[in-house]
């Protein structure tokens, strides 16, 4: 028998979200000396495993990732990379670091966050007051009808907020 004032155990400590994903936005500048200074054999190797890193389809690749180009003279490419394991995405980084183009890449700016429900996504109850002020009344058959379009968006906006799908494109500039 439990003691009347025990709590149940707490579970093993973890570093993985149960919902959510980490996310991580890093920026890398080409270095053009460090990049001409690659032998011309060790850069197609390099092109070839930077690549590998990079395919989201790879196995053992993080839950998103996606590639961009960022023009302008901070970065010239940008990632980012979402798992519910922080430790995955850092071997993104460390795998490009150690590949043969690590030293022309040189990252330039990052941060990371968790996806999240943010506060500016309105509840259902927020959504229906918001109605009331700009004017519509709950009577207004108008009122009902678009707080029951807002309830049925709303499952599928929050979900793409904690868990988004990006799109199947190999790069995305910007």
């Amino acid at each position: 028998m439990a003691h009347p004032g025990a709590r149940e155990p707490l579970a093993a400590p973890t570093i993985e979200l149960t919902t959510g994903w980490h996310c991580l936005h890093i920026y890398y500048q080409v270095d053009a000396a460090a990049l001409a200074a690659i032998q011309p054999g060790k850069r197609e190797q390099g092109i070839e495993e930077l690549t590998q890193i990079l395919d989201p389809a790879r196995e053992g690749a993080p839950l998103r990732l996606q590639t961009s180009v960022a023009t302008g003279h901070r970065a010239d490419l940008g990632l980012m990379i979402m798992d519910t394991n922080p430790l995955k995405i850092d071997g993104i980084t460390q795998a490009i670091r150690s590949s043969c183009l690590g030293t022309a890449l040189k990252p330039t700016y990052s941060f990371v966050s968790i996806t999240e429900i943010s506060e500016y996504v309105p509840t259902i109850e927020q959504y229906s007051e918001r109605l009331r002020l700009e004017g519509t009344s709950p009577d207004d058959p108008m009122f009902a009808a678009k707080v029951n379009a807002y309830s049925q968006r709303l499952p599928a906006m929050n979900q793409q907020r904690i868990y988004p799908e990006f799109p199947n494109y190999p790069i995305c500039c910007f």
